[in-house]
């Protein structure tokens, strides 16, 4: 065994001896990071810089790069001592005696560095970086990062070149690569998935020492005088999400500064104030808010990437919303999922089309004009060209556009030539001009596109995150640990504040994209206990500052919060602290004996009090104070729940917050009575005279009727099969004259089917056709998602962003964000995971985001009226029916064990049955015949076509000979 491992070591050294002795050879440098106590570790991009620049050191411009006195990365990387390459010890020593020995610490580095900035004559070589492309089988091996000398005046290759095509690799060309890992796995992680590992020289960088640590912050931050406990605290006990922990550290702290623990707290009692600022949104300035608020602002002023952690509906999102509000920057808001790719985030080849030639070119004629011109004096202008775009008249657009360009030119031509005279208050920039002069180029190309019928054409579309990062815009990563890894991965060398840099590798680029110094980066996401979340790789979430959002429990805070809502004239004290009362005793009970429909502990958060506070403050006018109040607060805290569960709330609701009073009763139809509309077509006619209106169904139509009075959010009704959920929805979009359409979900739903897709034209050209789901959202329909829960977990949390009060949806084929109609409503139904099979449990953040209504099994004695006015069958027969159903659900299907006391027979095989026995039956036999053949017909055992037989003949007294059906039935053929 020790021999066959010292031939295979000799035989990886000849290779690497061979490897090394060609022209340009390549280099890769393993390096590993390790964060230790204080939370400082060593990047490998500056190493890799510092290599680069020991081949600049003590060279004089005569000197060739293989001259014996100079020192290249190859001499450095051989005297570095490394524990998977044999060192020579008869080699000469080497040049720097800062490198004398084998294991230089960072603290040697951070010397080394210091000596190179003071004696380094000659600029280094820039080193961009490019990021090899994910499906490049070297990049997937060993994650390399590659840096190129460009000498002046060279032109890259093309990425069109033939694979055939040998390109020279010029002698100052290097190569390295980094890996992050653990000193335990470091050899078989590189000897296991590196193949070409025999030709690396690795070196590994090993984690500071406590003293390294000392000398590498005195050196980076040398006038460091004074910190501040409570920068420690919101540095190092913010992220926890644990208070135990953070008491122990915070404990901690206040040691080590010598201060009392009053002084490090995470939640001081002074209150941050906001500076006056103008067009600024109403903000809710509880404490716990604002001082988040000012570590994300403190974290923003420093170019800190800023992640956001705390459980749903906490406010994390918000909090980002208002900042960039408040400070004047745009925001823009991804919502990520386990299906977003890289090509969502950075942008790919997109087939072109019209629209997208032109939309990009006519945003930026609508920006450069308004800059240039009053918006209001020229408002009819830029509505005709708001007209062509509806129209789809792209040729018109670019005609309109090119015309206001050309007469732009005239105007500054003929300023340029008078020198004054010009009306204008002040003189345009060069830089407009420019731009102008740039956009005319670029409609005339666009105009010879559209114009000429070619074949399909594919363009590099750049994504949502590339364009912030270019245009200085915040950027938003919403359920960010969602993501599939290797995608935020592709991210993660945007990270490093001012220095971090990125690459469309993808684009084929070799230089970096020019980040813009306004750009900032978040990322909010809950925590991985949740279903479908996951943390976050280590590698991307050390570079984040992390804060935890804590939820709202403190009584002044939560008192500023419902008086923020209610407003001046309702907000009285007592009434403030019933509110509080109330919801603090719902928080406890949710965790000790509430339930809601599907048997699981309800999750209550400020989204649920906010949007019953909300509800009060719009529906009081015309119901009344304590009427919307009552409404308010049972449609986000009661209609969720079971039957007992529903009881206990309702008697919280009562005593809490109406001092036991019951507010006067109202019809479900005066929610809607306004907006009523004609029956037109002769089908919804149908469908609203044959819906039967019973008690129950009554109640479920004004749970329904509430939320259609805000017409803001999502409503999801769980209930068991056939208890009349979608047709709830489809009744109240008939009567008040909204388009109904709907998605019946499976478990290969994808997001085209909600989005759109590519399809082919006529002409065999590449076109997005919108889904079903982005034309309800743009045109106001009505949706239901049938059966939520059996869709991919991963497809429905995509929709987050489109269920939260900003109601809009970002759809990455086009690059668009979509705000929703007014009048589009989403609705979703679903069975309780917890008792059909093959349901999914929902995450808590998505359901949070529902107002969520059980719906209960429809009663024997309304199921009879139904049946007996829906089916128009006597009241007699459809009794009898409905005892039918209640004993086969009593008995468990072999095949089915999974669909319960369904197993049988549902509601619909009900209404089936009732069918057949209108037109075809005339007494009680008949009735048991259609029965027999719609129910026991269906069934593989026969001892389970007893038991349908069994009940019939007991339930209907008569006796089925089966011979004798077979034989009937042969005779009337």
């Amino acid at each position: 065994m020790e021999r066959k491992v010292d031939e295979n070591n000799e035989k990886q050294e000849r290779t690497r001896s061979k490897n090394t002795s060609r022209k340009g050879s390549l280099y890769l440098v393993k390096t590993k990071m390790e964060e230790n106590l204080y939370g400082f570790f060593r990047r490998k991009t500056e190493f890799a810089i510092l290599v680069a620049s020991l081949s600049c050191v003590r060279r004089s411009p005569s000197e060739s790069p293989q001259h014996p006195n100079s020192l290249t990365p190859r001499s450095l990387l051989r005297e570095t001592h490394c524990p998977s390459i044999p060192v020579n010890t008869h080699s000469p020593q080497p040049k720097f005696p800062l490198f004398h020995s084998q294991n230089p610490t960072p603290q040697q580095f951070a010397k080394l560095h210091s000596t190179l900035a003071l004696s380094h004559t000659h600029a280094q070589p820039e080193l961009p970086t490019i990021p090899l492309p994910s499906n490049s089988r070297t990049a997937s091996a060993g994650g390399f990062t590659l840096w190129r000398e460009k000498k002046p005046g060279e032109i890259s290759p093309s990425p069109s070149l033939s694979p055939s095509c040998v390109i020279s690799v010029s002698e100052r060309f290097r190569l390295f690569g980094t890996i992050s890992t653990s000193t335990h796995e470091f050899r078989q992680t590189t000897e296991g998935r590196l193949s070409l590992s025999v030709f690396w020289r690795k070196v590994m960088v090993r984690a500071p020492s406590r003293d390294d640590m000392i000398d590498i912050i005195n050196a980076r931050y040398p006038i460091l005088d004074f910190l501040s406990s409570q920068l420690a605290v919101d540095l190092f006990a913010a992220f926890l999400p644990m208070s135990e922990n953070r008491s122990l550290l915070i404990r901690e702290i206040a040691n080590l500064w010598s201060v009392p623990l009053e002084g490090a707290m995470l939640y001081p009692s002074n209150k941050p104030t906001l500076q006056d600022i103008h067009d600024r949104q109403p903000f809710v300035s509880i404490r716990s808010a604002l001082q988040s608020l000012e570590r994300i602002a403190c974290s923003v002023k420093y170019n800190e990437p800023v992640l956001l952690v705390g459980e749903t509906g906490t406010g994390k999102t918000t909090l980002v919303q208002n900042l960039a509000m408040m400070l004047g920057y745009p925001l823009i808001v991804m919502n990520l999922s386990q299906q977003t790719d890289v090509a969502d985030l950075l942008g790919g080849y997109k087939p072109t089309d019209a629209q997208s030639i032109c939309m990009p070119l006519y945003h930026e004629f609508k920006e450069l004009f308004c800059k240039t011109f009053s918006k209001k004096d020229n408002e009819a202008l830029l509505r005709q060209f708001e007209i062509f775009i509806l129209e789809k008249n792209w040729k018109k657009l670019l005609h309109a556009c090119q015309k206001s360009v050309h007469f732009v030119q005239k105007l500054l031509a003929k300023t340029r030539e008078s020198g004054c005279g010009s009306k204008r208050k002040r003189p345009l920039i060069e830089e407009t001009v420019q731009k102008w002069e740039s956009l005319s180029l670029g409609l005339d190309g666009a105009l010879k596109k559209i114009s000429v019928s070619s074949a399909m054409s594919f363009k590099f579309v750049e994504g949502a995150f590339v364009s912030a990062l270019k245009s200085g815009q915040w950027l938003l990563l919403d359920e960010v640990n969602l993501a599939p890894p290797e995608t935020l991965q592709r991210i993660i060398g945007v990270l490093d504040g001012d220095l971090g840099t990125l690459c469309l590798a993808e684009r084929g680029d070799v230089d970096y994209v020019e980040r813009h110094p306004d750009f900032r980066l978040f990322a909010c996401m809950n925590p991985a206990t949740d279903a479908g979340k996951r943390d976050l790789p280590f590698a991307f979430k050390s570079r984040f500052t992390e804060y935890f959002i804590d939820d709202v429990f403190d009584d002044d805070d939560l008192i500023l919060f419902v008086n923020q809502y209610l407003g001046e004239g309702n907000a009285t004290t007592e009434l403030s602290n019933r509110i509080v009362r109330f919801y603090k005793s719902v928080k406890k009970e949710s965790e000790e004996r509430l339930q809601d429909g599907a048997n699981q502990k309800p999750q209550f958060s400020l989204r649920s009090l906010a949007r019953a506070l909300n509800y009060t403050k719009m529906a009081e006018k015309r119901f009344g104070f304590k009427k919307a109040l009552y409404d308010g607060f049972c449609m986000f805290f009661l209609t969720l729940l079971d039957a007992p569960s529903a009881a206990i709330m309702h008697d919280l609701i009562l005593s809490n917050l109406l001092s036991g009073g019951m507010p006067h009763d109202i019809p479900f139809n005066s929610y809607f009575s306004g907006d009523l509309a004609p029956l037109y077509a002769s089908q919804i006619k149908s469908f609203v005279e044959n819906y039967v209106l019973t008690n129950t169904v009554k109640v479920h139509l004004k749970n329904l009727a509430r939320a259609f009075y805000i017409k803001r959010y999502p409503v999801l009704l769980q209930g068991p099969t056939s208890s009349g959920k979608t047709s709830l929805v489809q009744y109240l979009a008939s009567v008040t004259g909204h388009e109904f359409v709907r998605i019946n979900n499976h478990e290969h739903t994808d997001l085209q089917e909600y989005f759109g897709s590519y399809i082919t034209d006529s002409h065999g050209r590449l076109q997005f056709q919108e889904g079903v789901l982005l034309k309800a959202v743009r045109k106001g329909y009505w949706i239901v998602l049938d059966e939520l829960n059996l869709a991919p977990s991963d497809v429905l949390e995509a929709l987050n962003r489109l269920l939260d009060d900003n109601r809009e949806l970002f759809v990455p084929e086009l690059q668009e964000t979509i705000s929703a109609h007014p009048d589009f409503m989403l609705f979703a139904t679903q069975n309780p995971p917890t008792i059909y099979g093959g349901r999914k449990m929902l995450s808590r953040a998505f359901r949070n985001r529902f107002l969520e209504i059980h719906v209960d099994e429809i009663p024997d004695d309304e199921l009879t009226t139904i049946l007996e006015k829906r089916c128009c069958i006597p009241a007699s027969y459809a009794s009898r029916m409905v005892e039918v159903m209640k004993d086969l659900q009593l008995h468990r299907q072999s095949s089915k064990v999974f669909a319960g006391k369904h197993g049988f027979i549902t509601p619909r095989d009900l209404f089936r049955w009732a069918n057949r026995f209108r037109f075809f039956g005339n007494s009680y036999e008949d009735l048991a015949k259609d029965g027999y053949f719609l129910l026991a017909e269906r069934l593989r055992e026969e001892n389970e076509k007893n038991v349908v037989r069994e009940v019939l003949e007991r339930r209907l007294n008569v006796k089925l000979l089966i011979n004798d059906l077979y034989k009937a039935s042969v005779g009337i053929i």
